[in-house]
């Protein structure tokens, strides 16, 4: 009966190491989910932070706050002279699906990332993926709503003169969409390294050792 070689797997660099760890993609994506805490928009009347919003914040549809006004809901009253009830129809804001459908992303990749699930290191990267993508879609869907809701509209631009009022995005947002691209990258890398250690690891035959070191024939020799 034919006994069976393993092929030894090298140690390779500390980069390597680091990779086949489960570590570094988890703790990635942790800090990015982290960063949602922190001020992630802010409405600016020409060089003037006048209100600033969290991730956590938009996700939730929680109203953005102002150190001047104590929040835009105070300031669309002094602005528009609306109604106490008028002010609260139009800025009631919504849940941002993007930032929910992001935050929901990244704790289901840190979930399959600890989990022994055959084929986690694909799910990770799609879900990764798809947190960055929404990530970006939250930057698209605010500049839109700012730009197209006017004065007489609802939502973020509601009750205020867009030409004047603008979005900007704070260095946190743009911080925690780079962790959650390289959570992505890392998780391929990793993926591309257990793949090709998997293969240099697999099995091999001692009759397949023999016919590599087999003798040549006496032609071979002459």
């Amino acid at each position: 009966m034919s006994s069976i070689l393993s092929n030894p797997v090298p140690s390779g660099s500390n980069s390597e190491k680091l990779l086949r760890g489960r570590y570094p993609v988890p703790a990635t994506l942790v800090a990015a989910l982290a960063l949602f805490f922190l001020p992630f928009a802010e409405i600016r009347c020409m060089d003037y932070k006048i209100a600033a919003n969290s991730g956590v914040g938009l996700a939730l549809g929680t109203e953005w706050k102002s150190e001047l006004f104590g929040s835009m809901r105070d300031l669309m009253k002094q602005n528009g002279k609306m109604s106490e009830q008028d002010a609260k129809k139009q800025l009631k804001d919504s849940p941002k699906i993007p930032a929910l459908l992001s935050i929901a992303a990244a704790l289901a990749a840190i979930g399959f990332a600890w989990s022994d699930n055959r084929s986690r290191l694909k799910i990770v990267t799609w879900l990764t993926v798809i947190a960055l993508l929404a990530h970006i879609g939250l930057l698209i869907q605010l500049r839109w709503e700012l730009t197209h809701s006017g004065k007489d509209g609802e939502g973020l631009g509601a009750g205020i003169d867009n030409k004047l009022f603008g979005i900007r995005f704070t260095i946190w947002y743009y911080l925690s969409g780079l962790l959650f691209a390289g959570a992505a990258v890392l998780n391929i890398a990793r993926s591309k390294l257990l793949q090709k250690e998997e293969q240099i690891a697999s099995p091999v035959f001692d009759f397949q050792v023999q016919e590599e070191v087999a003798p040549s024939s006496p032609d071979e020799k002459a």
